[in-house]
C-alpha cells in the first residue's frame, strides 16, 4: 500500500474518534445535531465566539468611559456656573446699596439730621453685606480644590480614554488576525473534510 492511503485512513479514524466521542458525549440526538460534529469545528467555533466576547468587552469599556467623562464635564460646568451666578448677585446687590448709599448722601446734605439715621443704617447694611460676600468668597475659596480635582479627574479620564481607544485599536487589529487565522483554519477544515 502506499504512504498516501495510510494518511487519508490517519485522518478518517481522527475524524471518526472525535465523532465518536460526540456520540458519547452527546446520548440523544437533539444534543448531536445541536453540537458541532468534530473537535475541530468545536475549536473554531470556541475561537469565534471568543472574539465576539473581546469586542462586546471593548464596547461596553468605550461606553463606560464616555459616560465618566460626560459626568466630569456637567460637575465642571455645574460648579463654574454656580460661582458666577453668586458673584453676579452679590456684585449687583453691593453697587445697588452703594447707589442706595450716594443719594442718601446727596440728600443728606440738602436735609437736616433725621436723614442721619437712615444713612447710618444703609452704611450697617454695606457693612453686613460685605461680610456677606466675605463668607461667599471663603466659600469658593473653599470650593476651589474641588474644582481643582474635577479638572485633574477630567485631564486623567481623557489620557485614559485616549490610551484606552489605542488598546483598542490594538486590539481590534489583533482581533482581524485571529478571525483571518480563523477563516484560513475554516478553510483548511472544509479541505478535510472533502477529503
Amino acid at each position: 500500500m502506499k504512504d498516501d492511503d495510510f494518511s487519508g485512513e490517519e485522518e478518517e479514524m481522527h475524524s471518526f474518534r472525535c465523532e465518536q466521542s460526540d456520540t458519547i458525549l452527546f446520548s440523544n440526538e437533539a444534543e448531536r445535531t445541536s453540537r458541532p460534529g468534530c473537535c475541530r469545528c468545536q475549536t473554531a467555533w470556541s475561537l469565534s465566539l471568543a472574539v465576539k466576547v473581546l469586542y462586546i468587552f471593548f464596547s461596553c469599556l468605550i461606553i463606560a468611559v464616555a459616560v465618566l467623562a460626560s459626568v466630569v464635564f456637567r460637575k465642571v460646568d455645574s460648579i463654574t456656573e454656580d460661582i458666577s451666578e453668586a458673584q453676579s448677585f452679590y456684585e449687583t446687590k453691593i453697587s445697588s446699596v452703594q447707589m442706595n448709599i450716594k443719594e442718601l448722601d446727596q440728600k443728606s446734605i440738602n436735609k437736616n439730621c433725621s436723614s442721619c439715621h437712615e444713612v447710618s443704617q444703609f452704611t450697617q447694611e454695606i457693612f453686613d453685606l460685605q461680610k456677606e460676600f466675605e463668607q461667599i468668597q471663603q466659600l469658593f475659596l473653599a470650593q476651589e480644590p474641588i474644582l481643582d480635582e474635577a479638572v485633574q479627574n477630567h485631564v486623567m479620564l481623557s489620557s485614559d480614554n485616549r490610551r484606552i481607544n489605542k488598546e483598542v485599536a490594538h486590539h481590534s487589529t489583533s482581533i482581524e488576525q485571529i478571525n483571518q487565522t480563523v477563516d484560513s483554519v475554516l478553510v483548511q477544515l472544509n479541505g478535510l473534510q472533502v477529503l
